[in-house]
This record gives C-alpha cells, sequence and structure tokens, in this order.
C-alpha cells in the first residue's frame, strides 16, 4: 500500500503544477503556436467546443443535450460548430475518442516501471477511478452515455472493454486455477467496475478515491488471487 500511495502521491503533485488534469485537446492551446495561423485557429475551435461539450454531455447527458447547449457552451457561431461537427452525435463521439485515448494513455503511464501482473493491474485501477472520480463527468462519459449514444460509440466504447480484457486474462497464469475460469469472467468484472463507477458518476453513490479504486482493484483480482491474495495485493 505504501508505494502505491507515494505513487498517488507523486502524480497529485504533478496535477498541481501542471492545472487540473485533463485530456489534451480539452486543454489549452499554446499562445505562440508552430503552425500555420489557420490550422491553429481550426485546432483551437474543435477544442472549445470539445471543452463546452465535456460540460453540456457530463452534465446533461447525450439525450437532453442540444445543438444550441454546445454553442452556448463553447462561445462559438452555429456555423463554426457545423464546420467541425454535423450533429450532436458527432461532437459527443470526438470528445469519447478524446477521453478513452487519455484514459488509456494515463493508465500506461502509471503502469511504466511497475513490476507484476498484480501490482500493475492495481496501479492502472487506482489512477482510472481517481481521474474520474476527480471529474464526475469523465466518469459518465465513459460509463452511462456511451450506452445511449450511436453504433460507432459503443463499437468504440466495446473495443476498449476487450483491450482491458486482453490484460487482465493474464491474471489466468497467477494461479492453478486460473485456466479453469470461466471465459467471460473478464467482460463481467469489467462491468462490475463500470457500474460501481456509474453510480458515483450519477450520484447514487459518492466515495472517496482510493477506497473505491482499492474495491474496485479486490473485486478484479480476487479470481485471480483469491481473497486473500486480493486483499494483500491492494494493502
Amino acid at each position: 500500500m505504501s508505494s502505491r500511495r507515494s505513487s498517488d502521491g507523486r502524480r497529485r503533485g504533478e496535477e498541481g503544477r501542471r492545472g487540473y488534469p485533463l485530456p489534451p485537446a480539452l486543454a489549452k492551446l499554446p499562445s505562440a503556436p508552430r503552425r500555420p495561423a489557420r490550422e491553429f485557429a481550426d485546432q483551437n475551435q474543435r477544442n472549445l467546443i470539445l471543452r463546452g461539450a465535456l460540460t453540456v454531455f457530463g452534465t446533461k447527458g447525450i439525450a437532453e443535450a442540444t445543438v444550441q447547449d454546445l454553442i452556448d457552451a463553447a462561445s462559438v457561431s452555429r456555423a463554426t460548430f457545423y464546420k467541425h461537427f454535423d450533429d450532436k452525435s458527432a461532437c459527443f463521439a470526438a470528445l469519447h475518442d478524446e477521453l478513452l485515448d487519455w484514459l488509456g494513455e494515463e493508465a500506461r503511464e502509471e503502469v511504466e516501471g511497475v513490476a507484476g501482473w498484480s501490482a500493475r493491474v492495481a496501479a492502472a485501477c487506482h489512477r482510472l477511478v481517481h481521474l474520474m472520480v476527480t471529474d464526475p463527468r469523465i466518469a459518465r462519459l465513459c460509463t452511462v452515455e456511451p450506452l445511449l449514444a450511436g453504433a460507432p460509440v459503443r463499437a468504440r466504447q466495446d473495443a476498449a472493454i476487450a483491450e482491458l480484457a486482453e490484460v487482465l486474462r493474464g491474471g489466468r497464469a497467477e494461479r492453478s486455477w486460473g485456466p479453469g475460469l470461466p471465459g467471460s469472467l473478464e467482460p463481467l468484472l469489467i462491468g462490475g467496475a463500470t457500474f460501481l463507477v456509474a453510480k458515483m458518476a450519477t450520484g447514487e453513490d459518492q466515495t472517496d478515491a482510493d477506497l473505491l479504486g482499492d474495491e474496485i482493484t479486490q473485486l478484479i483480482l480476487a479470481p485471480y488471487l483469491g481473497a486473500a491474495g486480493a486483499r494483500r495485493a491492494v494493502r
């Protein structure tokens, strides 16, 4: 536990220095761009819309949100919005892509240099849970809202789940009973973790990031390590 706490403390310190953690596309662009002015302006406009969309979709949801909501949140014209996105669904899909790419990169950075399957899973779980508990908008957009979005978003979500499931399957080599575990185990574990995060995102359950991270980590590790082994891995 001490090594994880130390790592969390280091990451929080970095966030404090670089500002609130968000995907790069949702952060402010540099004031002196090293690119053509037109290209920079177009990218800035698109990112402004995505930053506004994070709040609109993250609070209202895709079903209730309107294009006018997105325009108002970004303070851009209707023509500017439609220059970058065909409709609100396309805007949501772009935002969802940015969030998934960013969360994946954050998880990969967190496990760099971490030895052992269980330690890497624990480190990644805690990082992802911390980011989503810190900003429930992100949690909602990566758990609840994709179920209500179009087929492209659901396909991207399914691909991300499949990638996570493949990582978890590595745990089957940790104990003698691993090869006999049910084939559907990994999607079920990811679904359970998603359910817990979604409850927090929708306001049904409020909890500390570390406590929720511990709970989800134990949930995921227990089938591979046993209950006692999962507790030891977390502690």
